[in-house]
């Protein structure tokens, strides 16, 4: 099976046009969700546990993150530079 990236240089290519990319971390896929569901950033939390992703997104996006850190292994060098609004332990911690 090709991949995703294979199939999209395929259709740049074929069509001239370069693609938009609109999953993790571009924020165009945040704002898209908010439009959808009549929200804004400001009564919006992004919730995830990818740094890189995730977080990064809702920085972008101008929305409040929990980084859930259950895996820091990517994320200790990433939150020099990227900073989630809340940082939980696990699915729990969103509770408390």
């Amino acid at each position: 099976m090709i991949g995703a990236g294979a199939q999209t240089a395929m259709l740049e290519y074929a069509s001239g046009r370069k693609a938009l990319h609109i999953g993790m971390p571009q924020p165009i896929i945040a704002l898209c969700a908010m439009k959808y569901i009549g929200t804004s950033a400001d009564n919006t939390i992004l919730v995830g546990d990818s740094v890189s992703k995730d977080i990064l997104c809702g920085n972008r996006a101008g929305m409040e993150t929990v980084l859930i850190s259950s895996d820091m292994s990517e994320s200790a060098e990433l939150l020099k530079e990227v900073h989630p609004t809340y940082l939980v332990e696990d699915l729990n911690g969103l509770l408390r």
